[in-house]
């Protein structure tokens, strides 16, 4: 019977929660020793300083004319103790008379239980002993009725408890987002294959027919000719935008920010565009004086909006109208690219920005180019550090808006 193998993703989001889950026991038990070692330190110094106050008055107890101790000494409620004499057994003094005495620790606090010493519960306590003279001193504080000493006590305990649903959930985050990204990957991968394997049958196709007999038909020669060259650049256009997404994405691309001319650049980009037939650019701005000064790489951004740009004019019908609008909001130029096309489908919205994106004629091979305008404009967004997003107009049309 075949053994059952787990996914890539679900090995790694195994690996990682180990590791994750190892890093928060190890913490989580740091943090509860160093809590719980804070604590005793406390109550040492506390139990110290109550067995100091008692020596101080136990010269006065030792004078008849005093009626007890217990008029003289002055230490928190909670604090147990009691007094013996060394050489008869007799207990001086006690403010807790089920507190046994237990074995000297000369003046060290250590932590004691016995359980089932009292019909409903445990003798739970943290004690010390100090012998001056003929007497020995005990103090304790109780820890079974202490509710902050029993949880921080018990953390060790309350691992499994805690960290297991953290673990799980964990791995499920983990988990998912892996799934999410090895699927994007694979989708991307077999997006690449298919966008390549098609030129390359085109080409392989044609090259064969002239093989066999197209070369002696001048005809067929020309026509496989121009198919194998327009195929051929566009494989290297493909692989050339990959590059650019991988360049920007590993930030190889160099940044220059400097100081841009809104107007003038919007002239430029209009007058780029003269030769364009049925293409109608209009820009406009808003702003509080004549012109308005972004600070940006003026090349990648300018490269953002030809991307845009090209994409309208693919797909919207003839004549092409393009606006640029250039808003202020909050000190941040928004910068919107509008056509008037038909704008983005409900199901296409989403994926816009998405490498190869087939949902609708928009990313069609009979349109050009291989669906990757759009992820390069993303990608020169993020390494601008621009937001960029993808509405339909108020009136129809796609629109592309940067925040810089």
């Amino acid at each position: 019977m075949k053994k059952h193998q787990l996914s890539s993703e679900a090995k790694i989001s195994l690996k990682v929660t180990a590791a994750v889950g190892s890093v928060m026991i190890l913490m989580f038990v740091s943090f509860s020793y160093i809590v719980k070692w804070n604590l005793n330190n406390q109550k040492a110094k506390s139990l110290n300083l109550a067995c100091n106050s008692i020596i101080e008055v136990l010269e006065d107890y030792l004078n008849p004319l005093n009626d007890g101790i217990y008029a003289f000494i002055d230490i928190p409620y909670y604090i147990d103790y009691s007094i013996n004499n060394v050489i008869t057994g007799e207990n001086i003094y006690s403010n807790n008379p089920f507190i046994p005495l237990l074995p000297q620790t000369s003046g060290k606090s250590v932590h004691h239980i016995v359980k089932n010493y009292y019909m409903d519960g445990n003798l739970d306590i943290f004690y010390m002993t100090v012998q001056t003279g003929n007497y020995i001193i005990q103090t304790s504080i109780d820890i079974e009725n202490d509710s902050a000493s029993k949880i921080i006590y018990s953390m060790p305990k309350t691992i499994p408890i805690v960290i297991i649903p953290i673990v799980i959930m964990t791995f499920l985050v983990i988990y998912f987002f892996m799934k999410r990204d090895f699927e994007q990957e694979h989708n991307f991968s077999a997006n690449v294959s298919h966008e390549l394997q098609t030129p390359v049958n085109a080409i392989l196709g044609h090259a064969k027919m002239l093989d066999r007999w197209g070369k002696n038909d001048p005809e067929q020669t020309e026509k496989s000719l121009k198919i194998i060259i327009s195929e051929a650049r566009s494989m290297q256009s493909t692989i050339k935008n990959l590059l650019e997404i991988t360049k920007l994405e590993k930030k190889m691309t160099s940044v220059n920010k400097e100081t841009i001319d809104v107007i003038q650049f919007f002239e430029n980009i209009k007058n780029e565009f003269n030769y364009a037939e049925n293409l109608e650019i209009n820009y406009h701005t808003v702003f509080n004086s004549i012109h308005y000064d972004v600070k940006s790489d003026k090349e990648l951004l300018h490269q953002i909006f030809i991307i845009a740009i090209s994409n309208s004019l693919k797909f919207c019908p003839s004549p092409c109208k393009i606006t640029l609008l250039c808003t202020v909001e909050k000190n941040k130029a928004i910068f919107e690219i509008s056509d008037n096309g038909n704008g983005f489908s409900k199901e296409i919205l989403p994926h816009v920005f998405d490498r190869f994106y087939r949902g609708d004629a928009a990313h069609s091979r009979s349109k050009g180019g291989a669906g990757l305008g759009l992820s390069i404009a993303k990608s020169i967004a993020t390494a601008l550090d621009i937001k960029i997003s993808a509405a339909n107009g108020e009136n129809g049309g796609a629109v592309i808006k940067l925040e810089v």
